[in-house]
């Protein structure tokens, strides 16, 4: 018999007999199934949360609004719309707000502080129909005013970039062990409305540790129960799609202010998923998925009794270089100020070699400059990890350059043999000579002499994210060194009758020679022992103009093309040489026997 037939032979009222009580029980769970099935769709619907439209609001009306003020679970607090108003694209209410919990001495938390920072996208009712999210307030108000923006704008703001990155998300699993050992909760518990998260650009997995914006969710979707918007604002500094992730919040009280009262808020409990969308009408998120990031290690010796050690992780977002200079920035600041900071970074990222540099501490700026040339878009994770060692050690002398000239040059059949003297000074001096060898073709071109985070600075401006930059940049990895470089397109014009050899001198520091370098000279991609020549047709990556996760991230139009040349051994590495100053020598070339001739016949006048 088949299933069928047995389910009709079960359910048939003219089979075999049974007793009355078995059959009218069967029935009964029949019919039960039956009507559940007709009323299923009404209850999908009914469970929807319907919107009161904008148009149908009016002065006068009153409702009722959720937000956590304590804890986690959302309260109700009343409201009255004040008025309206239509800017055209942008609509918004005004509505006084009133009622609510009381504090600790019975006086009402609202009455207290008026609005409170944090209450951005509490949701608001009118016969329990959503009319929008209590959005923007103002400073030293007399009442509890705010601005509303409409549920329409929130839900219908959307773009096909949000559809794009939509596709993205839905790419990534939604549970299960994620890089650097991020683990999505199976179960992810979904936020409610009038509950406040935080959405976190910076963070400590370890800890409370949390930048980034905190507010309330204003509406789950009723056709999409994994996406909910929020703030009714925007949220984050970069509008349309973003990739940060979110928590569950936790007010730990409220702050009254006259200026602007806040919640005191702390992230709780594992990360739930990620905000997909930031517009000026507020936010768009989407439970279980992790976004990618970066982490960075940073460790502290010499100041404390034992190594100091912590992670952050950084959300890709066009403040990330930002983010992590000021984390880096601020953690040196744990070091004593009477002493100096020596920083080694190691940057490792997909497909290239490892960046390495150590220098002064003033080179960790130069971090977040690596993390945006190399970062590429806000949703792919090309870099892998950072990790950085500050040292505390004994401050530098800084000195200041005051000389550079070439005390002799010759020629050869490999290149032109120079002898070069530097004068640096602050009260004391110092004097290096050191000899080079260039090639013939750079007789009339002007080289410079600078330090090794000068250098990488112009890398930085003037090349792409490719894998001979890494190289180029490995090769002033020793920041504090002197190097003789040339870089095409500060060529100067040459004199008539004069073949010029120009050296220009830029800000630069001392270094230890004891410190080697990863390499004496640039290595190619050939691994030839000959300077590296970076030009725009070595491997410049291009950006697709049709990908739209690309687009906050500028590229350099064109690239130059720069040499190291030599580095320059400083006798201590107790000193930092600086200078704002630039020289330009020019050196005439060998005179001929015909010349020399006609000096010598020359008569002297002696003035009396």
């Amino acid at each position: 018999m088949s299933q069928f037939g047995r389910f009709l032979r079960f359910w048939s009222p003219v089979h075999e007999p049974m007793s009355i009580r078995t059959s009218l029980f069967r029935f009964g769970i029949f019919f039960l199934l039956v009507f559940l099935i007709i009323l299923l769709p009404f209850l999908e619907a009914a469970n929807a949360q319907e919107i009161l439209p904008f148009n149908q609001i009016k002065r006068g009306d009153m409702g009722y609004g959720l937000t956590v003020f304590r804890g986690e679970e959302p309260e109700r607090f009343n409201f009255k719309v004040s008025g309206i108003l239509d800017f055209g694209f942008a609509k918004y209410f005004v509505v006084t707000l009133s009622g609510g919990p009381t504090d600790e001495n019975g006086v009402e938390i609202i009455k207290d502080g008026n609005v409170f920072g944090g209450m951005s996208g509490s949701p608001l009712y009118i016969d329990d129909k959503i009319i929008g999210a209590l959005a923007i307030t103002g400073q030293f108000l007399k009442k509890p005013q705010a601005l509303v923006t409409p549920i329409e704008l929130m839900v219908n703001f959307r773009t096909t970039a949000l559809d794009s990155l939509n596709n993205f998300l839905d790419s990534l699993p939604n549970a299960g062990f994620f890089r650097k050992g991020f683990a999505m909760p199976h179960n992810v518990r979904q936020l409610k409305a009038g509950e406040s998260y935080m959405a976190c650009e910076v963070w400590d997995d370890n800890s409370d540790f949390c930048i980034g914006p905190g507010g309330t969710v204003t509406l789950v979707d009723s056709k999409n129960s994994g996406i909910f918007y929020s703030l009714g604002h925007s949220g984050l500094s970069q509008s349309g799609i973003v990739s940060v992730p979110f928590w569950k919040a936790e007010v730990i009280t409220t702050m009254p202010s006259f200026a602007l009262s806040q919640k005191l808020l702390k992230k709780t409990g594992p990360m739930l998923g990620t905000v997909i969308f930031n517009s000026p009408f507020g936010q768009v998120a989407k439970f279980g998925v992790t976004p990618p990031f970066i982490p960075l290690t940073i460790s502290i010796e010499n100041n404390f009794r034992g190594t100091l050690t912590r992670e952050y992780l950084f959300a890709y977002t066009p403040n990330m270089g930002t983010n992590i200079s000021r984390t880096l920035s601020g953690t040196e600041r744990l070091i004593d100020n009477v002493l100096d900071t020596e920083a080694q970074v190691r940057i490792d990222i997909s497909g290239l070699t490892q960046i390495y540099f150590a220098g002064s501490s003033e080179e960790l700026s130069a971090v977040g400059d690596l993390i945006d040339t190399f970062s590429k878009s806000a949703v792919i994770s090309n870099i892998k990890n950072i990790a950085v060692i500050l040292s505390a050690r004994p401050k530098y002398e800084i000195l200041e350059f005051k000389k550079a000239e070439i005390e002799s040059i010759t020629e050869n059949k490999n290149g032109l043999d120079l002898k070069i003297n530097l004068l640096a000074g602050n009260g004391e001096f110092f004097t290096n000579t050191f000899n080079i060898t260039v090639d013939k073709k750079y007789l009339g071109k002007k080289l410079g002499i600078a330090n090794g985070g000068e250098i990488a600075s112009k890398i930085l401006s003037g090349l792409g994210s490719n894998g001979s930059t890494v190289n180029l940049l490995n090769s002033v990895s020793d920041r504090n060194a002197l190097y003789l470089y040339f870089m095409d397109g500060e060529d100067i014009p040459k004199p008539d009758k004069l073949t010029a050899l120009v050296i220009s001198l830029g800000s630069g520091y001392g270094s230890d020679p004891d410190t080697p370098l990863l390499t004496k000279i640039a290595p190619t991609l050939d691994g030839n022992k000959t300077p590296a020549v970076i030009s725009n047709k070595e491997g410049m990556e291009k950006m697709d103009s049709n990908n739209l996760t690309d687009g906050w991230k500028a590229q350099p139009t064109k690239a130059p093309i720069i040499e190291i040349l030599s580095k320059i051994n400083l006798p201590s590495k107790n000193y930092l040489i600086k200078g704002n100053k630039y020289l330009v020598l020019t050196l005439m070339p060998p005179q001929t026997e015909s010349q020399q001739t006609q000096q010598k016949k020359k008569r002297k006048f002696w003035p009396f």
